[in-house]
């Protein structure tokens, strides 16, 4: 693999992980909501109405209903995501030590959490 071919997958991974990171924001924020303000949470843009206080109060918070991901997104976004860490990994590796001063290896990317 070239250099180039490096830094494309580092492009993609870096990509891909903050997809995931967003979709994973979106449900800490109705997670944390639901814990600590469950009579203030709604998910705009669908049917179910609730009461007053869950949608006017100062504090209420909501989320588009539109942007919580399927089991089927999440599952999308983790296929790409463990796809594209192998690929960063494998192109870091294929590349010969010589060519690699200047470049970043992609631990600083793939470090498990």
């Amino acid at each position: 693999m070239s250099v180039e071919n490096y830094l494309a997958a580092r492009t993609e991974f870096t990509a891909v992980r903050g997809e995931l990171q967003s979709l994973s924001a979106i449900m800490a924020e109705v997670a944390t909501s639901l814990q600590q303000h469950p009579t203030r949470f709604i998910f705009a843009n669908q049917p179910i109405a609730l009461p007053m206080e869950a949608t006017f109060a100062r504090d209420s918070r909501s989320v588009d209903a539109n942007a919580w991901p399927t089991v089927d997104k999440i599952m999308k976004t983790l296929e790409r995501y463990h796809s594209a860490k192998s690929a960063v990994e494998n192109g870091w590796n294929a590349i010969p030590q010589q060519q690699r001063e200047g470049l970043r290896d992609p631990t600083d990317l793939v470090a498990r959490r």
